[in-house]
């Protein structure tokens, strides 16, 4: 096995997290208020794309768990999740410190910063590698590369 894979469970998981937390976001957010100032299309829409975004996460969070080996291997369509992976995750955290509304985010400081470590976890740092081509490797402090079957030598 890939010293990667433990990883990418571990990304499925935050993942998974980040789906299952959007059940308190409508809480949070008073979505119900909020949502009663919109034209019913708008609100339908809006609702849907909420929706859809969920399902995303727990696909996103099922290859992670379920084919983190894949990922890992260097194959093309391992190599192309891993980097769309990683540019959603990049985009994600940048509009979420350059466009969601400061005040906001000021109020909700430890929302803001658990949304923007679980979004960088598995995007850049982790994903990123996978894109990259070859086999995902684990680069230790040390600077040397590990491989499942190589010693650290």
């Amino acid at each position: 096995m890939n010293a990667m894979v433990p990883f990418l469970w571990i990304a499925g998981a935050i993942h998974l997290s980040i789906a299952v937390s959007n059940y308190w976001v409508p809480g949070i957010f008073h979505y119900r208020e909020n949502l009663a100032k919109l034209s019913p299309m708008v609100r339908q829409i809006f609702l849907v794309h909420s929706i859809c975004i969920v399902l995303v996460l727990l696909a996103f969070s099922a290859l992670c768990f379920f084919f983190a080996p894949e990922l890992t291997r260097g194959a093309a369509l391992g190599r192309f999740l891993s980097g769309f992976l990683a540019l959603f995750w990049l985009l994600r955290v940048v509009l979420q410190l350059g466009y969601y509304d400061r005040e906001v985010r000021a109020a909700q400081r430890l929302g803001d910063i658990v949304l923007h470590a679980r979004g960088f976890v598995p995007g850049r740092s982790l994903f990123g590698r996978g894109a990259g081509g070859g086999e995902m490797n684990f680069i230790p402090l040390g600077g040397r590369s590990w491989q499942a079957g190589n010693s650290m030598s």
